[in-house]
């Protein structure tokens, strides 16, 4: 496992400078580094007990249980395959009982059902508006919308003045973005700002830290050549006028590539879905923070656009647009927690609501694209 505290040698990413994972740059030539601040900050305290799931394979920030987060199962969910006749099939296991079975026919696509019996709570821990706010998840604005003030995307503060965000949020390729009617390549960093703990008081948004600008943008050189599997992207925002950046204020999280992790493991994603229901006022108008708790059961997805990356499907989950880039965290086997993909994917219920979240995993594609950032920003 790989991870993006501490910074990556010049060496490492000169080598790496022309793969796919390269970045492409928008407005360069900003100087400094917004480097680390020191500061440790973890997923805020739980009420409960956490989940006492087997974890992942690793060692991860420093953190505890999330708020709102109810006690997990004790069960792990373990896949059985055998393979006849060309046929493979799959059984997945929580405890001694089955509850999903996968077929497998030669090239042809994987299909998946649950027993009938298996219900949605048994993979859903919980899920809502984060209480207490968790501060270093951002929400990106963007100006070049018809509704600016109404939000764009999510992120995740990862060093004191870099975001970490979908790749989608940053760049229009000509699959998402020019198809939409946005002209291709960046959005101009000028008119994108985020708001780190972006939340709801007496009804209305409120931004606790204040708006930060962002200055400079980056994404893999394999996304704008419509690779959609590489949609990770990376934000620097500008200092305020006392020279500090929005990571002194709330803190900031790793990002962990190449992790392992088994089935049954606790995963846990935010954003600010703000579509459909979720962009009217019964739900502040996207302005809330909002979390699904699940554990995974090993379902992936994956489409010729993104069949390069590895998609972790989150399901069920209700996020909807506007999640997108906000961060997917795994909770080690010591209970603490890592970010080990963004929200990039999802698809919608008939009422508006998301049925379920796709997350790239990050690997070590990602820690390329991330060493040749730093290497650019020194």
């Amino acid at each position: 496992m790989k991870k993006t505290s501490g910074g990556w040698p010049l060496a490492v990413a000169v080598l790496i400078a022309g793969s796919s994972a390269a970045p492409v740059q928008a407005d360069p030539g900003w100087g400094t580094l917004p480097g680390s601040s020191g500061m440790s900050t973890s997923l805020p305290a739980s009420g409960g007990a956490g989940s006492s799931d087997a974890g992942a394979t690793a060692t991860g920030s420093t953190g505890t249980a999330p708020a709102n987060v109810a006690p997990g199962s004790t069960a792990t969910i373990s896949k059985r395959c055998v393979t006849r006749r060309g046929v493979r099939t799959c059984r997945y296991y929580d405890g001694g009982r089955i509850v999903k079975v996968c077929i497998k026919r030669g090239k042809r696509k994987e299909r998946c059902r649950r027993r009938r019996f298996l219900s949605a709570p048994t993979f859903r821990l919980n899920g809502g508006y984060t209480n207490p706010i968790i501060t270093p998840v951002v929400r990106f604005y963007f100006q070049g919308t018809p509704n600016p003030n109404k939000g764009w995307c999510s992120g995740t503060l990862i060093r004191r003045g870099i975001v970490l965000t979908a790749a989608h949020c940053l760049f229009a390729n000509r699959t998402d973005g020019v198809s939409e009617g946005f002209r291709y390549g960046y959005y101009p960093p000028s008119q994108l700002s985020i708001v780190p703990g972006n939340t709801v008081a007496n009804g209305t948004p409120y931004a606790p830290y204040g708006y930060w600008q962002v200055v400079q943008t980056f994404v893999p050189q394999g996304w704008a050549d419509e690779d959609g599997g590489l949609d990770w992207g990376i934000a620097v925002v500008a200092p305020n006028a006392q020279g500090r950046y929005p990571g002194d204020l709330v803190g900031t999280f790793d990002a962990d590539w190449g992790v392992k992790f088994p089935f049954g493991t606790r995963l846990y994603n935010v954003g600010y879905p703000a579509s459909g229901p979720f962009g009217g006022p019964a739900w502040f108008w996207g302005n809330g923070q909002y979390f699904c708790d699940i554990r995974w059961d090993g379902e992936t997805s994956t489409a010729p656009y993104y069949q390069s990356s590895y998609g972790i499907r989150l399901e069920p989950c209700e996020m909807n647009g506007g999640e997108s880039g906000g961060p997917v965290f795994v909770q080690f086997s010591d209970g603490s927690w890592g970010i080990i993909g963004v929200n990039n994917r999802g698809a919608q219920r008939a009422d508006g609501y998301g049925a379920y979240t796709v997350s790239f995993y990050l690997d070590d594609r990602f820690g390329a694209f991330w060493s040749s950032v730093l290497a650019l920003l020194r």
